[in-house]
């Protein structure tokens, strides 16, 4: 009789021992994940917020900006650029029409059939030896401006790309903003203006940096037999229409157009430093509105450093784009979701636990707790019996 029920015991322990070991395997998983899980809490970050507002910034020749879905309807600006004093702006598209309404303007204009060309408003030289030296009494120059709006009656605009270049080795003062679109026709209105101080004195405009403008027409195929037309500039507005491209690839944008800015006058001289903005590009009439915000390789699809997303129904709201020695920067608000090289902010539980001491240790006190647990259920060493006694 005391064998059957040594023989049961032995029996029952087993089964025992399987059970404690899964409910105290459960317990330390469990933990662990609550853990993990606390320590990568996904959240709502309302911006603008300093961790992110350093990373909206995409370094010159090396990172573009990708703007999703603008809130731009028919005829609404997109983006502008209003000239400033002390710069001469040119301006280029790889591929836009000349509206035929122009041609009433200036007679230069007639020429210019109204089919889809590489377009240039550039400036003449300025007279022998003025841009070199410093600025005239006023210190002022013509300035051109550009309005780029989604058009009438053409769909909606499904991205906005931008990214800025630096100036060549010949000219370390020149910057260059090039900007893409996916969707929508974007109409385009550039005109160039004498500065105040300059308007209603018999100084001719000549005589200023900037002023003497010239539309450069040339055929979109280098082998193309049409002529090619230099056209001289009143001021007044010149208007063109830019033919709608859809999916356009990063590796390649067959459409671009491009602010190119150069200084007026050697002294003083711009760009000098990272903390010297130039901020003359404003998005949309005062922002814009948007669902998703990309910091992406210059040619790359993929592998954005920063992906800001509007939460919900809310949208991004971004402004104040501008840039500096070798970076073009902006500022975005609203609720979003926000990754940084691949990573959600969130709630940081760890830090949250290390500034509190208290917790910290009680957190300490708990995962010991677990782990001796775990070392007594499954890695208990299991001691036999001196004597060999068998109950048999």
């Amino acid at each position: 009789m005391p064998t059957r029920r040594a023989h049961q015991q032995e029996v029952a322990r087993p089964k025992a021992s399987v059970r404690r070991k899964l409910l105290v395997f459960g317990l330390a998983a469990g933990a662990a994940a609550l853990q993990i899980y606390l320590a990568n809490v996904p959240q709502t970050i309302h911006l603008p917020q300093d961790e992110v507002d350093a990373q909206t910034v995409a370094k010159a020749d090396n990172e573009r900006i990708e703007i999703d879905e603008p809130a731009v309807p028919e005829g609404g600006l997109l983006l502008s650029y209003s000239g400033q004093a002390g710069e001469v702006a040119d301006l280029h598209f790889d591929d836009a029409i000349v509206d035929s309404s122009n041609a009433s303007l200036q007679s230069s204009l007639k020429p210019v059939n109204p089919v889809p060309a590489r377009i240039g408003y550039v400036s003449l030289p300025s007279p022998a030896g003025l841009s070199a030296g410093s600025p005239p009494a006023g210190g002022d120059t013509c300035h051109t401006s550009v309005e780029i709006r989604r058009a009438k009656g053409s769909s909606a605009i499904t991205s906005l790309n931008a990214f800025l270049l630096n100036g060549s080795a010949n000219n370390e003062q020149r910057r260059e903003l090039r900007v893409w679109t996916e969707g929508g026709a974007p109409d385009v209105e550039m005109h160039t203006d004498l500065p105040p101080t300059a308007e209603g004195t018999d100084k001719p405009s000549r005589t200023l940096p900037g002023c003497t403008k010239v539309l450069q027409v040339r055929p979109l195929k280098d082998d193309d037999s049409s002529s090619l037309v230099d056209a001289p500039l009143i001021q007044a507005p010149v208007r063109l229409l830019v033919p709608e491209v859809k999916g356009q690839k990063a590796s390649n944008p067959v459409n671009t157009f491009r602010i190119e800015l150069t200084p007026a006058f050697a002294n003083p001289l711009k760009w000098l430093s990272a903390e010297d903005l130039f901020a003359g590009i404003s998005l949309g009439d005062a922002a814009l509105e948007s669902r998703r915000l990309r910091i992406l390789p210059l040619y790359a699809e993929n592998g954005e450093r920063l992906n800001v997303a509007a939460e919900g129904n809310s949208s991004l709201v971004l402004d104040r784009l501008a840039f500096s020695l070798n970076a073009l920067r902006l500022r975005v608000s609203g609720p979003a979701a926000v990754e940084i090289d691949g990573k959600r902010l969130g709630f940081d539980f760890m830090r949250f636990v290390k500034q509190n001491p208290i917790l910290s240790g009680v957190l300490v006190l708990v995962n010991g707790s677990i782990l001796l647990l775990v070392k007594e259920t499954w890695f208990r060493r299991v001691e036999q019996d001196p004597t060999g006694a068998d109950d048999g």
